[in-house]
């Protein structure tokens, strides 16, 4: 019986001053089978945009420079922007700070071409991590150094990212579920999903895949969130700094559940992350 190839994926992101987790969140990434890994840089003021220039100089990844424009969400002009020119089969939709964990496929590619014809678009329900005791930075990878979550069943777990068909995008109005022009959105079983006001599942499905979001951090690198504020506002509205609060951080700072999928990986991950380190110094700017 003919085999039908696997399909192609890319992966798109905005991001902002995240220039200390960026190799690690690529690493991973790259280790489950991402084909294109797509970044738009809003206006980052530290590391990032050098070592992002390095790596798309290397043919590691696309590195799009993304200035503010007046009135406008960055994030949501950039994720039209990613559907409309994507060049793969499926394209997915995580931040700097989310890392798809794949609990019975070895790649990306493998979940998504288990899926009908029909289904338009998976949605991904998250794993939230509270900042594990940590107060300060440490020069070490996230998924090493928080491990505890909220529990499984929380309601929290209920919001989704998502991987669709780009060409079947009809409108994006806001980062976790888009509008569709025809076909559904599955959970990562393949079982069709509800999802209320495309933002939230009314099951939550992890048994095949999940998002581990590390919304926190430290208490040290949530203050750096806060100063960025949300991408998902155009510049200057009144609220883009306000959903970070510490009301925020204390909801969702919840280590009840010790979480390590993502850990057993780390190897592999410090491996992947050498070698794009070994890649950037081949590339003189």
């Amino acid at each position: 019986m003919m085999q039908t190839a696997m399909p192609t994926v890319t992966l798109a992101v905005v991001i902002r001053d995240e220039g200390p987790y960026l190799l690690e969140w690529i690493a991973w990434h790259k280790l489950i089978g991402f084909d294109r890994i797509v970044i738009y840089d809003n206006e980052s003021a530290d590391s990032g945009p050098e070592l992002l220039a390095r790596l798309q100089e290397a043919g590691e990844i696309v590195h799009h420079p993304w200035p503010d424009l007046p009135d406008e969400p960055p994030q949501m002009r950039a994720f039209l922007d990613a559907a409309a020119h994507c060049e793969t089969d499926w394209i997915a939709f995580f931040d700097a700070d989310e890392f798809l964990v794949l609990h019975t496929v070895a790649c990306v590619g493998d979940l998504l071409g288990r899926l009908p014809a029909a289904c338009s678009g998976v949605a991904v329900n998250q794993r939230f991590f509270g900042s594990s005791g940590w107060l300060s930075y440490k020069d070490r990878p996230v998924i090493e150094r928080f491990v505890m979550a909220g529990p499984p069943n929380h309601p929290l777990g209920r919001w989704v990212k998502s991987i669709v068909r780009p060409g079947r995008v009809k409108s994006i109005h806001q980062p976790h579920a888009f509008e569709l022009t025809e076909g559904y959105y599955a959970d990562p079983t393949g079982r069709p999903c509800h999802l209320e006001g495309l933002s939230v599942s009314d099951v939550i499905s992890l048994d095949v895949a999940q998002y581990n979001h590390y919304v926190l951090k430290s208490r040290e690198e949530y203050a750096w969130k806060q100063k960025r504020g949300r991408g998902t506002l155009p510049p200057g509205a009144p609220t883009r700094f306000e959903k970070y609060s510490d009301a925020f951080f204390q909801a969702h700072d919840l280590n009840l559940v010790r979480e390590e999928a993502a850990v057993s990986r780390l190897g592999a991950v410090r491996v992947e992350m050498q070698r794009l380190r070994q890649v950037c110094e081949t590339v003189r700017r």
